[in-house]
């Protein structure tokens, strides 16, 4: 059975697990401690942004003329090491005095509870 068809900023992907194979490539792509480039960089702020609910559910309460103001500004994007499962690379997101660990399956499954939110703190010292 095929999945269901996402659409991630201007790429309309087959499923999600189409979708989660095309951002693991651009973090593979990257060595640890390394900002990615200007094209990934688009992708990854697409992400972001990517709301995985259903349009109907997603949109509920939402003005569509508001809806540009929900963007995050982000100042940077790069690729390096888990600060705990060292050996596995991982997406950090710089919004100006802090940086998020930033998990691109977690962002294409959505709908996750608390407890299991990847995106985490660890803010710049």
């Amino acid at each position: 059975m095929m999945g269901h068809q996402i659409k991630i900023g201007d790429i309309q992907f087959t499923s999600k697990k189409s979708a989660a194979e095309y951002y693991k490539k651009i973090l593979n792509k990257y060595e640890p401690n390394t900002s990615i480039d200007e094209n990934d960089y688009f992708d990854l702020v697409n992400l972001l942004n990517y709301n995985s609910e259903p349009k109907d559910q997603a949109h509920q309460g939402v003005d569509e003329e508001n809806e540009e103001s929900i963007a995050i500004e982000v100042d940077d994007i790069y690729v390096n090491n888990h600060p705990v499962y060292k050996k596995t690379k991982c997406f950090y997101v710089v919004f100006g005095e802090e940086e998020w660990l930033f998990s691109y399956l977690l962002a294409i499954n959505g709908g996750l509870s608390d407890e299991k939110n990847f995106i985490f703190h660890v803010g710049i010292q």
